[in-house]
């Protein structure tokens, strides 16, 4: 059968390949001449072998689907961006078609929210006030309190309450779950949600290769990089994902307890993962791929493995550099087009980080407003950010809207997580059916603390796979109180 199953396949390819070369003439994009041959290895080597499993985990998804499921897929769906705008475009025109969307579908679950609270079905309020969660929700309070003297104050409102309905939900999810297993369901579904988002920027260079293949620049070999259309979704927000379900992918090929009967499918996400990585252009997250690699083989006793890479790595390197062009072709794909001047300033981000600070200098106590300080402060007076919403880096944003205290209190948590996870893969406070779990759950943290320097990815909305990762480090710190109760009372018995 097997020889049999190799030969349908190899002869689809060829079939395919035949049929994608005749009619790629009709193609005009010169990305797409280099895309479209890829169909037949993604529809033979890919699409196959993953529909199966996609097909069961659908039919098990559907016949399990729970509420908070559905909770977190309205978050998601509330985040995507269908057009952007600067900081007068919200001046002129505060609540567009688009804003009510994501309003109103923020008030659905706070209202899911709310009447699972007072019916006494969710316990989620006491919670949200415990633990590593109840640190972090101080950070919307202290922003509801700065609206007093934001300089936006209706801006400063609405993003706290936003946020802190973000972290209400991550709070009735592990009010509700019993367990990791249990918790297992939410992880999945984060990720499939975000790999979703990914598939729509690939859909986007499909139908809209002029918007989704941002060009008009020398960009290094590639020419362009790859960007969500409908909904817009930047190159860096990309890069991210991937990196992330790489790493997740191959850390469930190495250490998951269903390797052997999933590895075609996680071999397949890993490849498509790196592929889009690559055309993103994203280097930040190429940086925090490259950590979580690093950490996952450490994590996984396979320090050897980085020796070995490196050394490969190295040695091969030292022969390209020697004998062909690659040093030329590398840089050219690290610059991306950008003087080394530019890269030095890290696109931009110095020159924003350094009007921040200034600003920063003129409120250290107090700030300018949860979530207001860099859109309506910093940005407007920067031509080359006009678009962007955010001053490049989560600790920076933090600094002006909250002065002092809002790095502060990330500090705090960022410590507590990145503590709580390290002793969870030792083997401390999870049971070692779920130290894959931790795992995984400490290596994609490891690509979100990376990014954070460089983009906001923890206090935005919705962070969901920063969320998920808090929900892990919550749920086991519940069961891992419940074990240690039930002990007590087995031994006083």
């Amino acid at each position: 059968m097997s020889y049999v199953r190799t030969s349908v396949m190899f002869a689809s390819f060829v079939l395919l390949s035949f049929m994608v070369f005749y009619d790629s003439v009709i193609f005009r994009h010169s990305a797409l001449l280099v895309l479209v041959p890829l169909i037949p290895l993604v529809l033979v080597f890919v699409a196959a072998p993953a529909a199966r499993t996609i097909w069961s985990e659908t039919v098990a998804l559907r016949k399990t689907f729970t509420w908070w499921q559905g909770l977190w897929l309205l978050l998601f769906l509330s985040a995507l961006v269908f057009r952007m705008r600067a900081a007068q475009d919200i001046d002129q025109s505060p609540l567009d078609i688009w804003a009510i969307y994501r309003v109103g579908l923020m008030l659905i679950v706070g209202l899911i929210l709310c009447a699972r609270l007072l019916s006494d079905r969710t316990k989620w309020l006491s919670v949200l006030f415990s633990g590593t969660l109840g640190i972090l929700v101080l950070y919307p309070l202290l922003a509801m309190v700065s609206t007093l003297w934001s300089v936006r104050p209706s801006w400063t409102f609405y993003k706290s309450v936003e946020y802190l309905v973000d972290l209400a939900a991550i709070a009735a999810v592990i009010g509700t779950v019993r367990s990791l297993q249990e918790y297992r369901k939410l992880v999945n579904w984060t990720w499939t949600l975000l790999g979703l988002l990914v598939a729509t920027a690939w859909l986007g260079a499909i139908f809209d290769p002029a918007d989704a293949l941002l060009g008009g620049q020398t960009l290094g070999p590639l020419t362009v990089r790859l960007e969500g259309v409908m909904p817009s979704v930047d190159a860096n927000s990309i890069g991210e994902i991937c990196a992330i379900l790489a790493l997740v992918a191959l850390n469930r090929m190495l250490n998951g307890p269903k390797a052997k009967q999933n590895r075609g499918w996680y071999a397949a996400l890993f490849a498509v993962s790196l592929v889009t990585l690559f055309v993103s252009q994203t280097r930040a997250a190429m940086l925090a791929f490259v950590v979580g690699l690093a950490l996952l083989l450490i994590l996984l006793r396979r320090a050897w493995l980085v020796l070995a890479f490196g050394a490969v790595s190295g040695f091969a390197v030292l022969i390209a550099l020697s004998f062909t062009d690659f040093g030329r072709t590398f840089s050219n794909f690290l610059l991306r087009g950008q003087s080394v001047q530019s890269v030095q300033g890290l696109s931009g981000r110095m020159d924003v980080w350094q009007a921040s600070f200034d600003a920063f200098l003129q409120r250290p106590w107090t700030g300018y407003g949860g979530f207001a300080g860099s859109r309506f402060v910093v940005l407007p007076g920067i031509a080359s950010q006009g678009s962007a919403s955010s001053a490049l880096s989560t600790y920076v944003d933090s600094m002006l809207d909250l002065g002092i205290w809002g790095p502060a209190l990330l500090a705090v948590v960022v410590v507590a997580m990145v503590w709580f996870m390290f002793r969870a893969t030792r083997g401390h406070y999870v049971r070692s059916t779920d130290r894959p779990l931790a795992v995984e759950m400490f290596v994609v943290f490891a690509v979100i603390l990376v990014r954070s320097v460089v983009t906001s990815n923890v206090v935005g909305h919705p962070a969901l796979a920063f969320l998920t990762v808090v929900g892990f480090i919550e749920v086991a710190r519940r069961q891992f109180a419940a074990a240690q109760r039930m002990e007590i009372v087995r031994r006083a018995a």
